[in-house]
């Protein structure tokens, strides 16, 4: 019996590994080319919030975050300034990590992981920009790059499984059926020896 219990649950594993699969979501802010904001003296602060969790915020994949399935592994913020010079600074707010970038038009941030538990419990992300020292430099846009492991049907974000594309339902990995097809037949083999 403890065989088989053994056999299952290591199945049940396997079999539910192969439903989760590597993702990434991006959302973005601005356009390139556009000023998304001006920072100068009447205005030195930008906040907004990416929200992962709404499909129509994500760039790339067809499925938004859900918070409580879906796990996040790593995150990347890019920012990209216009006239920025040797006098501008900013300090950038990301959740409960701040951050300084100094005269550079590429501001690349890895979020650290008590931003990235903060952020896989909601699926939103506040960021607040705010000039320290102003000569008139715009924000262009502002990427969002997160990677982790979709367990997720649910496209739309509301936890509820929603069909996409094609109308067609997503379908798990036919190893994950193969191993807990095996796994089962074990089970009933195991049965029916302990019975004879």
């Amino acid at each position: 019996m403890k065989k088989a219990c053994a056999a299952v649950g290591f199945g049940a594993v396997i079999a539910f590994s192969g439903l989760a699969g590597a993702t990434t979501w991006t959302d973005t802010v601005g356009e390139s080319g556009s000023a998304t904001h001006t920072f100068n003296n009447g205005h030195p602060t930008y906040a907004y919030t990416y929200d992962i969790t709404n499909i129509n915020n994500i760039v790339d994949g067809n499925k938004a975050f859900l918070p409580g399935a879906d796990s996040i592994s790593s995150a990347e913020l890019v920012l990209h300034f216009k006239n920025i010079d040797s006098r501008d600074s900013a300090e950038i707010k990301i959740g409960n990590f701040t951050t300084t970038i100094t005269n550079s038009e590429e501001a690349r941030v890895q979020l650290p992981s008590s931003v990235l538990n903060e952020f896989s419990g909601s699926g939103m992300l506040p960021v607040s920009i705010t000039a320290t020292n102003v000569n008139s430099f715009r924000l262009e846009d502002s990427i969002l790059n997160v990677k982790g492991n979709e367990f997720s049907s649910a496209p739309n974000g509301t936890g509820q499984t929603t069909f996409t594309g094609n109308g067609t339902a997503p379908v798990p990995e036919p190893s994950a059926f193969i191993l807990l097809s095996v796994c089962l037949g074990g089970l009933a083999l195991l049965r029916k020896r302990a019975t004879s």
